[in-house]
């Protein structure tokens, strides 16, 4: 235990979740945060012009390094600044931590425009630190927001006079995020589901980036074509001959043919499907209880992480004999 003030204990609970980069636009309320950068070794500062730059820079981080990004701003209209790329890292799901202040209470505080308050919308879990030691377990429980489930942005209200404040400070190590384990009995229906279709196609969104090199295997042996959300582009290369792109609702020729397969086996997708399956069967595979039990639309939902339900699909149709489907590559290549 140490003591310190509350911007030192920000920084270095950052620095213990492995953060190597804040997004920045230094101001009041917030010195002894930007103090604690200039003295990390860890830590690189990247400030900005403007607040929303922050916000949608540590988005970009996010997708492209797959760690989640950090924005660090004002309070008030600061952080208002930031909530057009909150709100697209949580279209986006990117996981984001934004981090603010709030006035001094002895400065009229209490009369002060709520930030908490307004975040539903765009964010998925909200915590503030009343005192330096209450710093390092809010940041660990944002951070293991941020790495559990689905990815979401996070904000983290600190105080005036909690950044200026001293108190006593124990850091608590980065909390592990647990693994889902397999539901066993939901992907031996899923298996077999896939087994027995003629005309599957395979659905990619974020939550299958882990996945990629078993879904191109289980794409290639099943001659199944597969499409991707937003986030999902890329897990199989768009110039592979079995990827049929980005779906996109506008592109009749690609929702015709969607709707005419009989499974769609959907992998961390957090889509409806309700514009698409015509009348095929839809089996969801989501490691997020919430995106199974919300988006209600599939045959089934099995509640596992990607990579081990596909490899477990993928063992299950080599066992079963299943072959390829004839002619699939030049129906890809017609859309």
């Amino acid at each position: 235990m140490s003591i310190m003030n509350g911007g030192t204990a920000l920084i270095k609970s950052l620095e213990n979740e492995g953060v190597q980069f804040v997004f920045g636009l230094p101001g009041a309320g917030q010195y002894e945060a930007t103090d604690g950068i200039y003295n990390s070794d860890q830590i690189q500062y990247i400030t900005t012009r403007h607040e929303q730059a922050t916000s949608y820079m540590a988005d970009g981080y996010a997708r492209v390094s797959g760690q989640p990004g950090v924005a660090l701003v004002v309070p008030g209209p600061g952080f208002y600044n930031t909530m057009a790329g909150l709100s697209t890292a949580y279209a986006i799901s990117s996981p984001v931590l934004v981090v603010t202040g709030s006035p001094h209470y002895s400065h009229g505080g209490e009369h002060a425009a709520p930030t908490l308050d307004l975040l539903e919308p765009v964010c998925k879990w909200a915590g503030r630190a009343d005192s330096p030691g209450d710093v390092p377990g809010v940041i660990q429980e944002a951070f293991y927001q941020l790495r559990s489930g689905h990815p979401r942005p996070v904000v983290v209200e600190i105080p005036t006079e909690t950044f200026a404040g001293e108190g006593e400070v124990s850091f608590l190590p980065s909390r592990e995020i647990e693994k889902v384990t397999p539901d066993q009995e939901g992907l031996k229906e899923a298996a077999n589901l896939v087994a027995g279709a003629k005309k599957p196609l395979i659905w990619v969104g974020t939550g299958a980036s882990d996945a990629s090199s078993d879904i191109r295997e289980l794409a290639e042996f099943l001659q199944a074509p597969v499409v991707s959300s937003r986030r999902g582009k890329g897990i199989l290369s768009h110039r592979h001959p079995l990827c049929l792109g980005m779906v996109e609702t506008r592109f009749l020729p690609l929702t015709d043919w969607m709707s005419t397969c009989d499974v769609i086996l959907a992998i961390g997708v957090g889509a409806r499907f309700d514009n698409y399956r015509g009348t095929c069967k839809v089996v969801r595979i989501d490691n997020d209880v919430s995106t199974i039990s919300r988006q209600n639309d599939h045959t089934l939902g099995v509640l596992a992480e990607a990579n081990d339900a596909v490899s477990a699909i993928l063992d299950f149709v080599r066992e079963q004999g299943v072959t390829g489907r004839n002619g699939v590559l030049e129906a890809v290549e017609k859309i």
